[in-house]
């Protein structure tokens, strides 16, 4: 089943929001924009997220008769978001932004930070990330 490009409504971006710590909500927002990413490919070489992304997405079309990103798993989205750096040079670049007045409203950038939060409020935050955070 191939996921719609247009979000049914605005990405959930503030953290005030109830919608912002849903995970079915996250995991679909994710889905929907990693599938836009592996379509386009143009932030293949800004950081190890891509790659990782495209490969998990092509696997899953090669070998699970996927269509694009719906048979990502937990882990699969945990990975590209630990291979962010939040240098936000995708953002930037990505023609399918708010800023460039596109419909798909892709942020990544945001998309994995909300990620990240979530891990944190379930998880608590790593040693490391505190350290390096």
């Amino acid at each position: 089943m191939k996921i719609d490009p247009v979000p049914p409504s605005p990405p959930a971006n503030d953290f005030r929001s109830d919608r912002y710590w849903d995970a079915r909500d996250l995991e679909q927002e994710m889905r929907r924009v990693f599938e836009i990413c592996h379509g386009c490919r143009m932030c293949v070489n800004y950081c190890g997220s891509f790659p990782d992304m495209f490969a998990r997405v092509d696997r899953d079309i090669e070998h699970n008769g996927a269509t694009g990103a719906e048979a990502l798993t937990a882990p699969d989205l945990k990975s590209v978001t630990d291979l962010c750096w939040q240098c936000k040079l995708c953002y930037i670049k990505c023609p399918y932004t708010a800023d460039e007045s596109h419909a798909w409203l892709v942020d990544v950038p945001r998309l994995l930070t909300r990620h990240k939060a979530q891990e944190a409020r379930r998880n608590g935050v790593s040693l490391q990330d505190q350290v390096l955070g």
